[in-house]
């Protein structure tokens, strides 16, 4: 599965164009259905990252990028408590990259990523979710 191109209000998915929102899952390209999510989105702690996603390597033991270090000691909340990847800024934010791919359903096997505004995400690798 290839993305194109996209800008605001449109992708481009393996040639297909898309003008609406959509959601990518099990190697399929579906619209998004808004109004199932609108009574969870109160109180979640999950949202839009305003931050970029770093690269997630296929090997936990194998940093994300040059600037990013290992702290075993870094036990960001709702992460796995094994320790995390982090990048500082010059501004003082931190960003974490935790791997959790030995978490059993129903989640499985993922990656928990809090941007440096604090928001948090799940990441699932390539055939995971």
């Amino acid at each position: 599965m290839r993305i194109d191109q996209f800008t605001f209000g449109s992708i481009r998915i393996d040639g297909v164009v898309y003008e609406h929102d959509v959601v990518i899952a099990r190697g399929r390209v579906r619209k998004r259905k808004k109004k199932p999510s609108k009574p969870f989105r109160e109180g979640s702690r999950y949202g839009t990252p305003r931050g970029e996603l770093p690269p997630i390597p296929d090997d936990p033991a194998t940093s994300p990028g040059p600037e990013w270090e290992w702290r075993p000691e870094t036990v960001p909340e709702g992460t796995n408590g094994l320790g995390a990847w982090v990048r500082r800024y010059p501004d003082g934010t931190r960003e974490y990259l935790a791997p959790d791919l030995e978490h059993g359903p129903p989640q499985g096997p993922h990656w928990d990523w809090r941007d440096r505004f604090e928001g948090r995400f799940r990441v699932y690798p390539p055939g995971m979710w």
